[in-house]
């Protein structure tokens, strides 16, 4: 069993919190015998930064594209007309 706070192997820790940071140990049945690495409660938060980046990475690329599409299209018209 590991610590949702900290990550600490708990297998015979005794008490009812993490010897390490203090989080209060909760007991929860697995079927299969295993830790689950992908369990959404064990995964951190995201940081607002890191979503904020990645939209605007996107931004930027939908933008590019579409600002080199639209200059293809001036540029043919200016040489055509």
């Amino acid at each position: 069993m590991f610590c949702s706070g900290c990550g600490t192997n708990l297998t015979g820790a005794n008490g009812a919190f993490c010897p390490s940071c203090g989080t209060q140990i909760v007991t929860q049945h697995n079927p299969y015998g295993v830790h689950n690495p992908y369990d959404a409660r064990q995964m951190p938060e995201s940081s607002g930064k890191a979503t904020a980046s990645l939209v605007l990475g996107i931004i930027g690329l939908v933008a590019t594209v579409a600002n080199s599409v639209l200059g293809a299209i001036l540029g043919a018209l200016g040489v055509l007309f």
